[in-house]
């Protein structure tokens, strides 16, 4: 009698001290908590709920190994405990061990097939081992489980994304976004897939809603100026590279662009002085490239060329300057060195398609047509992630 006394009082103990202790996790107070689990321990060394409170108090103060003790002795009471299952999955990814949080994971769906966050933590697991095939099973079955899972949807899109397959990234972010539409990090990518596009219109429309959650989002404002540049709006854009200079005042990118918007709207003394200052962080192929237009608006040809053959010394083989080159010739009404300058760089480069249709448009006569501009046959696309491709 005096034992069912005693197990009964053990019993009602370690039920008030588990309720402490998970009331102690769940406010926060892990180290508290730890203290509790550990005193009904010394009492029930089997008892599961404090074995896994112990395991949880663990694992939250990052003490992974450990943790992973206390959830083995649960696994080894009951293989099929929910919570240990998932104690020791989160404990292994913990400690970046996605192998082992992978076969946890797997085992814990066989049990329990309609967790969809478990199955969107092996979906994550198999996208950073690069098996897109099987992230892409995992991914679809969660949401075939709940089609509003938010984090089946990001990862979606994310994996898409980092593979360049930017109109499936859209279907699984423009999903996401209706359901959180204040997803700052998502707006801005989402942004940026339609600037690559040159939907430009649909691109500022993710980044004036991202600049009205948070005003001074880098991203969101550099995407916004890149945007009405490409619409040629420049006036506009150049309010916004300035707002990116004052958060950013020695990004020697935004600094070549703000100079190239002065250049657009013919200020060329202040696009001069942008352009110097980007110099001055450091050699920067793009001003050298805008300094060298300003030299060309003011006739000095001379002045231009020596900028263009000074790029060319770093890289003979850079087409774009090529180019530059013999539009500057020809504007310079030198014709015959132009096409020899030409017929050399495609001894260098045969064969060069730019370079041949360059050429042949000169020879032809058709001057009006390469002055100033890239030949229409170049492959523009190349330079697309270019961040100071427009600077001409």
């Amino acid at each position: 009698m005096n034992e069912i006394n005693k197990n009964d009082e053990n019993l009602a103990q370690i039920k008030e001290l588990s309720k402490k202790g998970y009331k102690e996790l769940k406010s926060g107070s892990i180290k508290d908590a730890l203290d509790i689990f550990n005193k009904a321990y010394e009492i029930d060394s089997k008892n599961t709920y404090i074995l896994i409170g112990i395991g949880d108090s663990l694992r939250k103060l990052k003490r992974f190994d450990e943790s992973i003790e206390y959830y083995r002795k649960v696994y080894s009471l009951d293989n099929k405990n929910r919570f240990a299952l998932l104690g020791l999955g989160d404990a292994f990814r913990g400690l970046h061990k996605r192998e082992e949080a992978l076969e946890i994971w797997l085992e814990y769906l066989k049990i329990y097939p309609y967790d969809y966050s478990i199955t969107t933590r092996i979906a994550d697991v198999y996208k950073k081992m690069g098996d897109i095939s099987q992230a892409e099973q995992y991914y679809f079955r969660a949401l075939e489980i709940n089609v509003n899972n938010k984090f089946a949807l990001m990862g979606l899109g994310d994996m898409y994304y980092k593979n360049k397959d930017y109109s499936k990234a859209l279907i699984y972010w423009e999903k996401l976004l209706v359901l959180e539409p204040k997803l700052i990090n998502i707006l801005t990518m989402v942004g940026n897939i339609y600037r690559r596009k040159k939907d430009f219109p649909t691109a500022k429309k993710y980044y004036i809603q991202s600049l009205s959650i948070d005003g001074n989002n880098s991203y969101a404002i550099f995407g916004l100026a890149d945007s009405l540049r490409g619409e040629k709006k420049y006036k506009e854009a150049l309010a916004y590279w300035l707002q990116m200079d004052e958060l950013d005042p020695e990004n020697s990118k935004v600094i070549t662009r703000i100079g190239d918007c002065y250049y657009n709207l013919d200020n060329m003394d202040d696009a001069d002085e942008y352009f110097n200052r980007a110099l001055e962080l450091g050699w920067n192929k793009y001003s050298i490239y805008g300094k060298a237009l300003i030299d060309r608006f003011r006739k000095e040809y001379d002045k231009a060329l020596s900028k263009y053959f000074e790029i060319l010394e770093n890289d003979q083989t850079d087409v774009r300057t090529i180019l530059y080159i013999s539009d500057t010739y020809i504007e310079n009404n030198q014709k015959d060195e132009a096409v020899e300058f030409l017929k050399k760089k495609l001894e260098l480069l045969p064969n060069t398609i730019p370079i041949v249709s360059k050429l042949n448009s000169i020879m032809i006569g058709d001057f009006e047509k390469s002055v100033g501009v890239l030949d229409e046959d170049e492959d523009v696309d190349a330079h697309i992630d270019d961040p100071d491709y427009g600077i001409r």
